[in-house]
Parts: structure tokens; C-alpha cells; sequence
């Protein structure tokens, strides 16, 4: 079961001086997620945004996870996401990385650190030309070269709680 959220009071807020808008908060249940656009499909698009793990659904079918990225055009099934994740309830840290999604499948996978649980990250994306360019917590930038050609940003979240506030 998808969820999804409007972002439209967002991006307004947002582009009015002097105005912060709250964290966005997405929330689902063991074994669901909940996704929110954070723009519309463009040939170039850019993410930055602090994101943390506020809750972990004790009872998850899938480990909780939040994440941030880019789905082409308007086919979630082909994506480049950032993400955090507690892989077993036991874990005392999270698990901190990128992966690829081509047609539903996990085509590539990559950890870049473990971090606290809780603990807020800051990332930082952006997209041009079929190339997707991440850093994380202000680290050295990685490309990843994709066949995108129009992205979406969004969010979700899977098993759990997240917060995405854009005031990195």
C-alpha cells in the first residue's frame, strides 16, 4: 500500500521569504512505506535536507528505513535513493547508503557508514544529465551514472517514522 503525501503547501511556504516551513514527517506501518514527492519531473533537480529515523516499528516485515532520491519521470520502479536503515531490531546503530532500482529490481547497493540510531544525517543530491551526485554529511561528493532522464524527488519512509527538514 502506497501512501502519499502533497508537498504543494511545502514548496510554497518554502519559497516565501523568511519563512520556514515545518519537517516534513512520514510515517508507515511493519511492512508498508509512504513516499511524498518533493517536486515534479525535470530534466535537472536538486535535494538538500537533514533526515533522521524518529521511530522504529517494532514489529516491521521490512527493516525500518527512511529515504531520499530520484525516480524517473513518473516510474518509481527506476530510482537512485540515499538511505538509512536499521537492518535487525537488535542493531544499536543504522546503517547509512545509496542504491540503484532499475525496473523493481536492486541493481546496486552500497553501505557508506554506520551511524547512532536517531541521529540526524545531512544530504545532499542532485541530478543533470543522467548522472545522480550525493554527499553525505558533507563528505566528498559520489556520482552515480544512471540511464534517468527526467527525475522526481521524494521521500519515504518504510516500518517506521522519518523527519526530512530542508534546513540543512
Amino acid at each position: 500500500m502506497l501512501l502519499r503525501t502533497p508537498l504543494l503547501s511545502l514548496l510554497f511556504l518554502t519559497m516565501l521569504g523568511g519563512c520556514s516551513p515545518s519537517p516534513l514527517k512520514l510515517s508507515a506501518p511493519p511492512g508498508q512505506y509512504q513516499a511524498s514527492d518533493l517536486g515534479t519531473p525535470s530534466e535537472t533537480a536538486t535535494i538538500a535536507l537533514k533526515m533522521s529515523i524518529t521511530a522504529f516499528d517494532k514489529d516491521a516485515q521490512w527493516p525500518p528505513a527512511a529515504y531520499v532520491g530520484f525516480y524517473q519521470g513518473t516510474n518509481r520502479n527506476k530510482s537512485v535513493q540515499f538511505m538509512i536503515v536499521r537492518n535487525k531490531q537488535t542493531d544499536n546503530y543504522m546503517v547509512a547508503g545509496y542504491r540503484v532500482i532499475e525496473e523493481g529490481q536492486q541493481t546496486k547497493i552500497v553501505s557508506l557508514e554506520n551511524i547512532e540510531l536517531k541521529k540526524p544525517v545531512d544530504i545532499s543530491m542532485s541530478f543533470s544529465k543522467g548522472t545522480v551526485t550525493l554527499s553525505f554529511n558533507h563528505g566528498q561528493p559520489i556520482e552515480v551514472h544512471t540511464n534517468l532522464t527526467v527525475v522526481t524527488p521524494y521521500a519515504s519512509v518504510s516500518s517506521g517514522t522519518a523527519e526530512f527538514d530542508n534546513r540543512t
